[in-house]
């Protein structure tokens, strides 16, 4: 994320769209890893339940993080309108949503 807010700052001084495209673009890796994270944390969790302060304070900084992503994806869109004056015609590639997956109870439960 550190260098897609680089990148962006740089698309918008350079007034390059395929710069800015690109970020926009590269989203999805942002919340790949986030989700990733996610999965990561709440098993480390579920294992060993002293652990839950922790990686819950660790989850609230991915997930800044991955909002970081999406800002740049953001202002990467606003570059695009900038230079080409018309909004990108796709939307935004996006990761998994892990908050909103049904999953099956553990049999037994």
């Amino acid at each position: 994320v550190q260098g897609r807010v680089g990148a962006v700052a740089a698309a918008y001084a350079d007034r390059d769209a395929a710069a800015a495209d690109d970020v926009w673009r590269r989203d999805q890796e942002v919340d790949d890893g986030y989700h990733g994270a996610f999965r990561e944390c709440l098993t480390y969790m579920m294992e060993d339940p002293r652990t839950i302060g922790a990686y819950t304070q660790l989850l609230q900084v991915a997930k800044n993080i991955e909002r970081m992503g999406d800002h740049c994806a953001n202002v990467a869109s606003s570059i695009h309108y900038l230079v080409e004056g018309a909004y990108i015609d796709d939307a935004r590639p996006k990761g998994e949503d892990t908050a909103f997956t049904v999953v099956d109870p553990p049999p037994g439960s």
